[in-house]
């Protein structure tokens, strides 16, 4: 089956959204949507065959706070506030998810992160959680 891809326009109401979607049926399924709304939100979806397995960092009593917000920032992604939230979640709860990825792509993150930590003394603990489908 051939690759298609479409753009088209929504109105719904007083809100225009473009509605990017992708798909892709050859050697495994990939499906992603985007959505940007005139009111500048997005949501983006990928659908994949593969499984999925989260990133998770775990609460230590050595590690500084603000070491774990640069590992979140950079590693994976997240802005300032976002950062702070996760790492407040992991401060209170012991544990927090900081992203879904492939299995390959998890791996290399957990593998960035603890490494990054080791560089710099700190025992900060990273690892793999399978999501289910």
């Amino acid at each position: 089956m051939q690759p298609r891809n479409f753009l088209s326009r929504v109105i719904t109401g007083n809100e225009r959204t473009t509605v990017l979607s992708s798909s892709v049926d050859s050697f495994s399924s990939l499906h992603i949507r985007i959505e940007f709304s005139s009111y500048g939100s997005q949501v983006m979806s990928t659908q994949t065959d593969q499984p999925m397995f989260g990133v998770l960092l775990l609460n230590d009593d050595h590690t500084p706070m603000e070491f774990v917000v640069h590992i979140l920032e950079r590693f994976f992604e997240k802005d300032r506030e976002n950062a702070t939230q996760i790492m407040l979640r992991i401060h209170n709860d012991g544990i927090a998810e900081c992203g879904i990825y492939e299995y390959d792509l998890a791996k290399a993150k957990v593998s960035q992160v603890l490494n990054f930590a080791r560089e710099h003394q700190h025992p900060l603990q990273c690892v793999l959680e399978r999501r289910s489908a």
